[in-house]
């Protein structure tokens, strides 16, 4: 007697209805692994039919056409120093119009913003971490 599936990925996948995503980027470089991961993400996402929306911290955006042909809007800020309130009211302002069901930082300028951007708006906020040989 086997264990039958309660459902398949497709009436799981059908069950969630679109939703908003925002990530939060410092760049979206060609040779990062985070910004590889980053842009792999947010286009199978937009792929699978959500509303997705990467926000970067700096112009060092050479991956951003690719994310635009999956569907994926890209916003580009221009970070003028470590902590720019000028830009965080822009993200802010930003989340207020995209009302994202969560936000995702990558890295740790984007989870710094990311948080700043969200807070007492977004109904959920992460933070992510990538690294090799951490020590």
């Amino acid at each position: 007697m086997g264990l039958k599936p309660i459902s398949t990925h497709a009436q799981r996948a059908a069950a969630w209805p679109p939703r908003r995503i925002l990530f939060v980027t410092s760049t979206l470089l060609d040779f990062g692994g985070a910004e590889k991961q980053l842009v792999g993400l947010a286009s199978g996402l937009a792929k699978r039919g959500h509303e997705v929306a990467v926000y970067t911290l700096t112009d060092k955006v050479s991956r951003a056409t690719e994310l635009q042909a999956a569907g994926v809007r890209v916003i580009v800020g221009q970070k003028r120093r470590k902590l720019d309130l000028r830009l965080v009211q822009e993200m802010r302002a930003f989340v207020h119009q995209f009302r994202p069901d969560v936000i995702q930082g990558f890295l740790f300028d984007g989870n710094v913003y990311a948080a700043l951007a969200g807070a007492g708006i977004a109904p959920a906020v992460l933070a992510s971490e990538r690294s090799h040989n951490y020590k």
